[in-house]
């Protein structure tokens, strides 16, 4: 993540890292907000935190762009290289930017 941060910075010729919101989140920190979200609050929360969210292996970051321009551009870039975007989904994440699935850096696997 952090070398596609420094990529798109290079590119957009703009500092990404004071604009992140969450990046790598523990399972535990992932609980708390997602029993933050079902009991009403949602600041700085888009949509609820999936249990299976890529931000668990540090392969999704979420950043609060200034503007709407720079959204744009940002989110040309990350896409041409494979990255997914969630404000292409249902519901909207817009600020969550996940790396493309051949890049993913880390894989958890829970066996019970």
């Amino acid at each position: 993540m952090q070398q596609w941060l420094g990529e798109a910075e290079a590119a957009l010729k703009m500092p990404l890292g004071n604009l992140i919101i969450s990046g790598y989140r523990s399972r535990e920190f992932n609980k708390e907000l997602q029993d933050a979200w079902d009991q009403g609050w949602r600041d700085g929360l888009d949509v609820r935190p999936a249990d299976n969210s890529f931000h668990l292996t540090g392969d999704a970051v979420d950043l609060l762009i200034p503007n709407e321009t720079l959204l744009k551009q940002l989110v040309k870039w990350w896409e041409a290289r494979g990255g997914k975007w969630g404000g292409r989904w249902i519901p909207s994440d817009p600020n969550h930017f996940q790396l493309p699935y051949q890049t993913i850096t880390s894989v958890e696997i829970n066996l019970v």
